[in-house]
């Protein structure tokens, strides 16, 4: 099976819109906008493994990219992985040697190569959650550095897809709250030319809206996918 970008844009866009919908039935007071990124990433998680069968790992090591002075082993983190078909598991990179040898190396044995993906075959997805009105400790409030928040985060998260020259197919997920759709597009349109400013061109970009019962004032959720 080859991951395709609409296969997985798809598969969050339900995921999100069915968990949305499972608490509006409820009559929750709080909705989707007051999960945070990491309760994002683990419905997100669920619902691609759930639609596609495909096994995804949350929090996994950027094949070689790190902060400087960080040893290999504290290399950054990618929020999801997609796994290719019957891949149970990321084949470890080798901290020496050629790229190629990074990429087809294992720590393990036979075994455990049969079963991992290389990085070059997995799908790496990292998520960002911004909203208008964001909560914090529970409560509910404006977010005033919204906009610098997604230009900044779609910048940073395509410039670590684009340094780490193991990873052939990668994304940025972003998963926007908004109080109109329109407002999702006009700062989604600065922060992709402000990539491209920085030399960061995306291989494509995709998004689809929802709407939100109005809790706090964000009324619609605006996803997008930008690839590497």
């Amino acid at each position: 099976m080859t991951l395709l970008a609409d296969d997985i844009m798809g598969w969050c866009v339900r995921a999100l819109r069915e968990v949305s919908c499972a608490l509006d039935a409820e009559q929750q007071p709080k909705g989707l906008d007051s999960f945070d990124e990491k309760k994002l990433q683990r419905v997100l998680a669920e619902g691609i493994a759930g639609a596609s069968g495909l096994v995804v790992l949350r929090e996994q090591h950027f094949p070689t990219i790190r902060r400087t002075g960080a040893r290999f082993s504290q290399r950054e983190r990618c929020d999801l992985v997609i796994l290719p078909a019957g891949a149970r598991e990321l084949a470890a990179p080798m901290p020496e040697g050629t790229a190629h040898e990074r990429k087809t190396a294992l720590w393990s044995g036979p075994a455990e190569r049969e079963r991992g993906a290389a990085a070059g075959e997995a799908y790496w997805v990292e998520v960002k959650v911004i909203g208008q009105v964001e909560y914090r400790r529970g409560v509910p409030v404006p977010n005033v550095q919204y906009s610098t928040q997604l230009i900044d985060a779609l910048c940073k998260d395509l410039q670590k897809m684009a340094d780490d020259p193991l990873i052939e197919h990668g994304a940025v997920l972003d998963v926007v709250f908004c109080s109109e759709a329109s407002v999702a597009e006009h700062d989604m349109a600065v922060a992709i030319g402000r990539c491209m400013d920085r030399g960061l061109v995306p291989g494509s970009v995709r998004h689809e809206d929802f709407m939100l019962a109005d809790r706090v004032g964000n009324r619609v959720c605006s996803v997008w996918l930008t690839t590497k």
